[in-house]
């Protein structure tokens, strides 16, 4: 994605400077209007999508879960989208302006303009991608979701630690230390390992890595 973003910029603001030095009258812009409407429908559509998949809570929630280092896949795609729509109404914008007043400037700032857009874009997907790289730390709202699941389970006497990191792009690592009950057999053990597993993967599905530490008076005897 940011590569992609980058490319994209790097040729539209090849096409702005060109438009500068060399201005070129533009051929079909009524069709090339056209094809822009199309293109806000379809990424507007698909911001709405990219919305609903990040959170339920309006654009407050989805701000606060950008800045966090959770469901980075989605993010990605979010302002991937949020990016095409912009520059989508900036190109618009501009070849309106060049068909209504024959002023090919328009076009060449269109470009620039999203040039720069798609620069940004590219900058806070780097920064993202970084810090989950560096082993970021899930966010809390998602760690107490994490302990909420884990302190419920039956067999569970108390969640002493809970460390969740990730370690790639959709990708955590968690780490528990437990304290069981003192009546579990093995077996009971064994399941009741099964069973915080399937509850942390069911409420995190990007959770690859689990490892558990566990403390129990006749594990220890």
């Amino acid at each position: 994605a940011v590569a992609m973003l980058f490319v994209g910029a790097g040729l539209s603001g090849l096409r702005g400077y060109r438009q500068l030095t060399d201005p070129q009258e533009l051929s079909d812009s009524w069709l090339a209007i056209g094809v822009l409407v199309l293109a806000i429908v379809t990424n507007s559509y698909a911001v709405s999508l990219s919305v609903r998949n990040l959170t339920e809570n309006g654009i407050h929630g989805v701000i606060d879960r950008f800045r966090e280092g959770s469901q980075p896949l989605v993010k990605s795609a979010l302002l991937r989208d949020v990016i095409g729509t912009t520059t989508s109404i900036i190109g618009l914008v501009a070849l309106i302006l060049y068909a209504a007043l024959d002023a090919v400037e328009f076009d060449a700032a269109g470009a620039i303009a999203a040039a720069v857009m798609m620069s940004f874009a590219a900058v806070v997907l780097m920064a993202q991608a970084r810090g989950l790289i560096t082993g970021q730390s899930v966010p809390e709202r998602d760690l107490e979701r994490l302990r909420i699941v884990v302190s419920g389970t039956p067999g569970v006497e108390a969640l002493n630690s809970l460390v969740a990191v990730h370690s790639g792009a959709n990708h955590v690592r968690v780490e528990l230390d437990l304290d069981l009950e003192d009546d579990l057999e093995t077996n009971d053990i064994e399941v009741l390992l099964d069973e915080v597993e399937a509850r942390i993967r069911e409420e995190m599905p990007e959770v690859s890595d689990l490892r558990v530490d566990l403390n129990s008076s006749d594990l220890l005897g």
